[in-house]
């Protein structure tokens, strides 16, 4: 397992984030370091909080699995 020395993560936890950011192709070709990959991540985490906690939401709230409801017809 590597980590970086500048950001600290492993190669997979780029990667997964870079997955999630949706530019998964790009980090692998090289095209984006783990450092910018991981700061992204970041910031996307930091403005869904904001976003719960506007809408009066907890982090955790906003984060958990939405429940799927019968239909009721």
């Amino acid at each position: 397992m590597t980590i970086c020395r500048h950001c600290g993560c492993t190669t997979s936890q780029a990667a997964a984030d870079a997955l999630v950011l949706g530019f998964q192709e790009e980090f692998r070709a090289g095209a984006y370091s783990c450092c910018q990959v991981v700061a992204w991540a970041d910031e996307q985490w930091v403005a869904w909080a904001e976003a719960a906690a506007e809408d009066g939401k907890s982090e955790e709230e906003a984060t958990k699995p939405l429940e799927v409801y019968p239909r009721t017809e």
